[in-house]
């Protein structure tokens, strides 16, 4: 008996459920941007070139660890820095020149 009661109130609760739940999806869903044709053309800013670290950053994601010493190199010297070049040769497992970083 009681799986059966177990049986018929699980897809009222759903329902209910879904019905508390309508007005927030509702709400949330924003309408299309639409640009108006008096506003003129859209500007767009072009971005700075990335910087060595970033770039070094980026090599290291690709598992491409000389390629990012290379460039962790070029970068202004940091502890930041240093700390991800000596990760790149630890991962290249190059400990012998990892321990100076």
């Amino acid at each position: 008996m009681c799986k059966l009661d177990l049986l018929r109130t699980l897809p009222i609760l759903g329902w209910m459920t879904l019905a508390a739940a309508a007005p927030q999806i509702a709400l949330s869903q924003t309408p299309s941007q639409t640009q108006d044709a008096s506003a003129g053309p859209a500007v767009t800013v072009p971005s700075p070139p990335p910087t060595h670290e970033e770039l070094g950053d980026t090599l290291s994601v690709h598992r491409r660890y000389q390629a990012a010493i290379e460039e962790y190199g070029k970068a202004t010297s940091s502890a930041a820095v240093w700390n991800k070049m000596g990760i790149a040769y630890q991962m290249m497992f190059n400990l012998k020149d990892g321990y100076g970083f």
